[in-house]
């Protein structure tokens, strides 16, 4: 069931380019540009994910599941590296003769400790698509259908202030943080939601969904107002769902996982 407008457009958050004291806007964008890796040429991309492009696509193959993991790893890391290399830039700009700052240098910081992590999740994917070794375990939910959709990566562990503040320093974490892959997409009429971690994580990743109440559309609004930043959603949801709260959500998902959400006594629900 095609959720796109007749320019065949998605709704999104714009986050490109933003700046401290600049926030984000809600546009609109032709599916190709959203929730794409661009990281392989056009041969290649189909030659490594056509079979989840296509609508047979099997949600109890194996395989199939771990090509969606392995398309939001790249994404993940396609995007990460985008923002460094704006932030850099930004650096370089004597237009923004205030930056860099302590705060935007720890950003950065972050941001290259994050791409270094997701290296070492998409080599994990790698492995098991290339060598068979079997790394990750997945989670399929059925939900209520939304004409809603997602592709990213995120963290479950919360960095302390000292591991912060120590994050521009040499060699500061050999592990990568814990983290879960969570896709998500209409089909039919339903909302297909697909949970992709390490089986080394799997009872940590337990206990986080335990914590957030289990799995469903709660558990999906608050993983994308708090921990998701790249998102997409159809006209319609944007009009029932958002618009009237835009400039709330906005606030919520760029300022996720840190001081606006540990400020709120309940999250903007967009997922009602």
């Amino acid at each position: 069931m095609p959720i796109a407008n007749a320019s065949n457009e998605l709704y999104f958050i714009d986050s490109k380019n933003t700046f401290p004291g600049k926030l984000p806007k809600f546009k609109r964008e032709p599916i190709s540009s959203i929730l794409t890796f661009q990281g392989f040429c056009t041969k290649h991309d189909q030659m490594i994910f056509s079979e989840i492009e296509k609508s047979s696509f099997d949600l109890t193959d194996r395989k199939h599941l771990l090509l969606f993991n392995y398309r939001a790893i790249c994404h993940e890391l396609r995007k990460k590296w985008d923002i460094i290399s704006w932030m850099e830039a930004l650096i370089r700009d004597d237009d923004f003769p205030n930056i860099p700052d302590e705060r935007f240098n720890v950003s950065l910081g972050g941001h290259k400790l994050g791409a270094k992590d997701l290296e070492y999740y998409k080599l994990k994917a790698e492995e098991e698509l290339v060598k068979g070794i079997s790394n990750y375990d997945y989670l399929v939910e059925v939900l209520p259908y939304r004409e809603f959709v997602t592709s990213a990566i995120f963290n479950i562990e919360t960095l302390t202030p000292n591991e912060v503040a120590k994050v521009n320093t040499p060699n500061w974490k050999e592990e990568p943080l814990k983290a879960m892959v969570f896709t998500i997409f209409p089909k039919n009429a339903e909302l297909i939601l697909i949970l992709c971690y390490l089986k080394s994580d799997a009872s940590i990743i337990s206990d986080f969904i335990r914590e957030m109440g289990g799995i469903n559309l709660n558990f999906v609004n608050k993983i994308i107002i708090e921990w998701i930043e790249t998102w997409a959603c159809s006209e319609g949801f944007y009009t029932t769902n958002i618009q009237s709260n835009r400039d709330e959500i906005i606030k919520a998902c760029f300022q996720s996982n840190s001081i606006y959400a540990a400020n709120q006594n309940e999250l903007i629900n967009i997922m009602k």
